[in-house]
């Protein structure tokens, strides 16, 4: 990837992220447009799918970023117990 690519690509990613920010303002629609459609129309079951949709979206994005968080945690307690052991070891060799 060339860096207009790499900088298209990351521009993508930021916008994408920035949608995320207005999800509460897009919930609140989507409840004022179901509170006003009729129980059982076409429309309203539409939006309630999507928002049932995007109730799993969010589990989902959740679940995967805690995961990457517990093995970036995991890595970092694991290079941090192998300085503290390179780190002992050798200041006990140079006690000696």
């Amino acid at each position: 990837m060339d860096d207009k690519e790499r900088e298209t690509y990351e521009r993508g990613i930021r916008k994408d992220i920035d949608i995320l920010y207005q999800i509460p303002q897009v919930l609140r629609q989507a409840r004022l447009v179901c509170d006003a459609l009729p129980n059982g129309s076409k429309s309203r079951e539409k939006v309630i799918r999507c928002i049932r949709q995007l109730r799993r979206d969010l589990i989902q994005l959740d679940v995967v970023c805690q995961d990457i968080e517990w093995s970036m945690t995991s890595r970092n307690l694991k290079q941090q117990e192998k300085f503290f052991k390179n780190f002992s070891s050798n200041t006990q060799t140079a006690n000696t």
